[in-house]
């Protein structure tokens, strides 16, 4: 009797580990799954799955992570490090922290990762920023007199040395690959600019100090700001 009560509570708790909060398109089944292209399917629609107010449609929650502070890959299971090092190429993540990252030594800040690894071990790798091409369009317009850092939301910065020469400041070049920014000396004075870091031309000549009329127009290469015009 106490054998028969124990597999009963068992059923029960089974049954409650099941429930989820979850309803998935009930359309794809483990018998179809292979001859599908989504894994998951948690779309809304009141013919597969009964939800019929769309505009409550939930989101998915990546992982958060501070990959500052995350030094070392994990890995369990019937693979490891040493016969699967790749395992975790692809993975995707949320950072919440800005600095340096643990593994790859990347600058890093808010926003989703995804880790890049073509190596041999298993935290070989690096993170790459997933970067939108709407968010990286800049549009203001900002006048400086003074040492300036150039901000996200920047596109032309045009810089009036008349009274004193000033250093600009441009974002760190390894997580805005591919962003551009026009840097503009508006006045006739000597009176120099100080570019912080050095900007890069074609030739690989490092420039760091403007001091005549120019417009500039640079792009990041993932390493360094590069004079494009």
């Amino acid at each position: 009797m106490i054998q028969k009560i124990f597999i009963v509570m068992c059923c029960l708790l089974l049954v409650q580990i099941g429930f989820s909060q979850i309803k998935i398109n009930t359309n794809i089944g483990t018998t179809t799954m292979n001859t599908n292209s989504a894994f998951l399917d948690a779309s809304s629609s009141p013919s597969w799955n009964n939800i019929t107010n769309t505009n409550l449609a939930k989101g998915l929650v990546f992982p958060r992570v501070d990959l500052t502070t995350m030094a070392n890959m994990a890995q369990a299971g019937t693979t490891g490090p040493t016969n699967n090092p790749n395992r975790f190429d692809g993975m995707l993540v949320y950072n919440t922290a800005t600095g340096t990252s643990g593994i790859g030594l990347v600058a890093v800040k808010p926003g989703f990762y995804y880790y890049s690894n073509k190596s041999v071990t298993l935290n070989g790798g690096t993170w790459l920023a997933v970067v939108s091409k709407d968010a990286a369009v800049a549009t203001s317009v900002v006048t400086k007199t003074a040492s300036y850092v150039i901000v996200d939301s920047d596109s032309t910065v045009l810089c009036n040395a008349t009274g004193g020469g000033f250093t600009v400041s441009l974002p760190d070049a390894a997580i805005n690959s591919g962003k551009t920014f026009i840097i503009s000396k508006t006045d006739t004075s000597d009176n120099a600019l100080t570019f912080s870091p050095s900007l890069k031309f074609a030739e690989g000549v490092l420039v760091s100090v403007l001091n005549y009329t120019k417009t500039l127009k640079v792009q990041s290469d993932g390493t360094s700001w590069v004079v494009v015009n």
